[in-house]
């Protein structure tokens, strides 16, 4: 079979770089040939990127074709980052990780819970980063590990789920990106309401809500965002629900829920941690009211 050069565009994690991968993805999987990634007009991928271009890679392995990485193109700078974090390691080139300023690059089709909870702890909420208490470190970490758990049992992705951190010290800021290649939120929840004419926003909207019981049955709705959220405005962090072409924010300000022009098949959560001098705890033991 031939093969299709796809060429990669620098991504960082505004809004416009989110629509930029969608529009990779959407012109990627229309192609029914192996395909290899050109890096030359790449100057750099956050971790979101990182995270979206290994499931998409997934995705296309999935549907029976190839992938290839032109490795060659890479600039030296992308290509250290990448190997650092285990990225390229991943897809068959032997080099990294090594202890840096990432959260190693992973992939889970299952869901070793052990195995996650110890990544989230000593890979992202590591002392060194920011720093908690043992209590608030542990509820947030399994608040994190719920957005796992959630995309493990509702978004029927055959690539699982894939993840990668990144700490940026000049922006005093480290981010944590989670996505599967599923169904997405709004087809879940399309599918659970018989609602097909509900909005992507509302759908995430909806989603954002602790779970319930309803006439249907219980519902496992929310992504454990409860600690998560209190923190994050405490802490003047962000994040963002990316899901079919929804578009869900949390931050200081309140929340925001949207529909975009384009979006993929799945679902992406992308948080945003302030890197500061503060020691993040909870105001009493007695209590989950986070203070520093």
């Amino acid at each position: 079979m031939s093969e299709i050069r796809i060429y990669v565009p620098t991504a960082n994690d505004d809004a416009v770089d989110f629509l930029k991968l969608f529009r990779l993805y959407s012109n990627t999987l229309a192609v029914a040939s192996n395909i290899v990634f050109d890096f030359s007009q790449c100057s750099f991928l956050r971790q979101n990127a990182v995270v979206f271009m290994g499931g998409l890679a997934r995705s296309v392995q999935q549907r029976g074709m190839q992938v290839r990485f032109d490795v060659s193109t890479m600039r030296d700078r992308l290509k250290t980052n990448l190997s650092q974090n285990g990225f390229l390691r991943a897809f068959g080139f032997g080099i990294g990780p090594w202890a840096g300023n990432s959260a190693r690059y992973r992939e889970d089709v299952v869901p070793n819970a052990d195995d996650i909870v110890e990544y989230i702890s000593d890979q992202w909420l590591r002392d060194e980063w920011v720093s908690f208490s043992p209590r608030l470190r542990n509820a947030i970490t399994g608040r994190i590990w719920e957005i796992f758990a959630n995309a493990f049992e509702h978004s029927e992705s055959e690539v699982g789920v894939v993840s990668c951190g990144q700490l940026y010290p000049r922006l005093r800021e480290m981010c944590f990106t989670i996505a599967d290649f599923g169904i997405g939120i709004p087809g879940k929840v399309r599918r659970f309401y018989g609602d097909p004419a509900l909005k992507d926003s509302a759908c995430l909207k909806w989603a954002f809500k602790r779970g319930t019981t309803t006439s249907r049955g219980t519902v496992g709705r929310g992504l454990g965002l409860d600690v998560l959220k209190e923190f994050i405005g405490l802490n003047s962090g962000r994040l963002e629900v990316f899901s079919g072409c929804g578009w869900g924010c949390i931050q200081p300000g309140g929340e925001q829920y949207t529909d975009l022009g384009s979006g993929f098949d799945g679902t992406l959560v992308n948080i945003s941690l302030r890197c500061d001098e503060a020691y993040y705890r909870f105001k009493h033991e007695d209590d989950e009211t986070v203070v520093f």
